[in-house]
């Protein structure tokens, strides 16, 4: 495709036109049928909701007669997902839905780089070991499209719980409310706590595997068992001190919000994310993330003007830009700056891809289990 000098935002809509009409990889809800569907159109700062779908054509056929800008369907599944009022749906259950944002973590508040959604992917990561040691559950995970990743949650006892049930596994995850004095109750005579387990349950173990990987298991004069030695003794007269910040360190910066939320929405793997242009991509390792062109489908090159200073790495790529400069740059890059309006196009080809980079998706089922539908693995 050919471009030219252009808004911003007819070119951005062209490429998801594109992008759509080639019928690209998705991954939906094999329960499709009991999912509310959500949709932002162009220039509206609402949403079309309340929109169900009996399979993937017409999911299809949606997205290229309306191109939206953002796509999503529900973690809950209905009776009548098409109601318009949340009593009249008839629910059923909704997976536990995580939220990882890289503008919650130190350093990363106003920044849109690759060293922030890996931070970001470190998190998820710590999330998804919480989610299997804890709760043996299976963990479906991806990254946002934009600066996060969302981690959803098939638990079969967690399916028909509450907001206020949900707030609790949230702040489990995120230590809220983890009180010192009540997993290491004050010693009495002459009995000191001792170094917890990494088999023990909830944040003793967490807590314990932290300690067994700390500095004070490579003493070069540690003598004796580890095990058997105090926290007092490991960890000095400030143990308590040095445990709330193992504490801190462990637990996973999540928007609590969105955990309560039972009537939330997550976006669909193989969509756009019309805040960066680029894929709601499926990560089913996210310690291994490394962001690359495979996050975007556009390829080629595209000649910007730059409309805001910005120094990073994007997707792979060293970029320096100045304010005012003229550059050529790949498209990948380009097309989600210009979403992100640091810079506007004034010439160039794009290519729009299909399915760019995902391992073999064909044999993902989710969620593992549906109504009517029989068991997945």
């Amino acid at each position: 495709m050919r471009i030219g000098k252009e808004k911003p935002q007819n070119l951005l809509k062209k490429l998801y036109l594109s992008y759509y009409n080639i019928d690209p990889a998705l991954l939906l809800p094999v329960d499709i049928q009991f999912r509310e569907f959500a949709f932002q159109p162009w220039g509206s700062k609402s949403y079309v909701r309340h929109l169900s779908f009996d399979d993937e054509e017409k999911l299809r056929n949606y997205l290229k007669e309306k191109t939206p800008l953002h796509a999503y369907h529900s973690i809950a599944f209905y009776e009548l997902p098409e109601a318009p009022k949340m009593e009249e749906k008839g629910f059923l259950g909704a997976e536990l839905l995580f939220d990882i944002d890289a503008d919650h973590l130190p350093g990363c508040e106003d920044r849109f780089e690759d060293e922030c959604l890996i931070k970001a992917a470190k998190e998820a990561e710590k999330l998804i070991r919480m989610i299997k040691r804890d709760f043996n559950a299976k963990v479906f995970s991806y990254f946002t499209g934009n600066r996060g990743f969302h981690i959803r949650v098939w638990c079969e006892n967690c399916l028909k719980l509450g907001r206020d049930e949900r707030r609790m596994i949230g702040d489990y995850i995120a230590a809220i409310g983890i009180d010192v004095n009540l997993l290491f109750p004050e010693p009495k005579r002459r009995f000191q706590p001792a170094i917890p387990s990494e088999e023990d349950p909830g944040w003793r173990g967490w807590i314990g595997r932290s300690l067994m990987r700390s500095q004070f298991f490579r003493e070069p004069n540690y003598k004796g068992s580890f095990e058997l030695r105090s926290l007092p003794q490991v960890l000095g007269k400030n143990w308590k001190d040095k445990v709330q910040e193992v504490i801190e360190t462990e637990a996973v910066k999540i928007d609590l919000q969105v955990t309560q939320d039972i009537s939330r929405l997550t976006r669909i793997p193989g969509t756009l994310n019309g805040k960066a242009s680029m894929l709601v991509t499926y990560i089913d390792e996210p310690a291994r993330f490394i962001p690359s062109k495979s996050l975007s489908p556009f390829d080629g090159r595209i000649e910007v003007e730059v409309l805001e200073s910005y120094q990073g790495k994007l997707m792979g790529e060293k970029l320096s830009l100045r304010k005012g400069e003229k550059a050529e740059l790949p498209a990948w890059v380009a097309v989600t700056l210009i979403t992100k309006g640091v810079v506007k196009p004034i010439g160039g080809e794009v290519i729009v891809r299909e399915n760019p980079s995902w391992r073999a998706i064909q044999n993902i089922h989710w969620p593992p289990r549906a109504f009517g539908l029989g068991t997945f693995s």
